[in-house]
């Protein structure tokens, strides 16, 4: 009887031994594919700062734009009354 409980006991060690193996090979696995994530999204990070960099560019060129439209449409109107003006001649 106390080999058969020694015997148990035995088996009962080696399938504990055995996953805490195979636990410990998927906590590195784990730590893996938290770094891979981490790497991404620092990468991301990146791109989103990248972005805002081009987003803030564009809103300037765009009120730059708008600025221009509204100056050509002063000049147009101010070269519409002087070819008025001279039509009058």
């Amino acid at each position: 009887m106390e080999q058969l409980n020694h015997s148990s006991l035995l088996n009962k060690l080696e399938n504990l031994e055995s996953q805490i193996s195979l636990l410990e090979k998927k906590i590195k696995e784990f730590v893996k594919q938290i770094e891979l994530l981490k790497a991404e999204n620092t990468r991301l990070n990146q791109d989103i700062n990248l972005l805002k960099e081009e987003n803030k560019k564009l809103q300037s060129f765009y009120k730059e734009y708008l600025h221009l439209q509204s100056k050509t449409g002063v000049v147009k109107q101010k070269i519409k009354k002087l070819i008025e003006k001279i039509s009058e001649i």
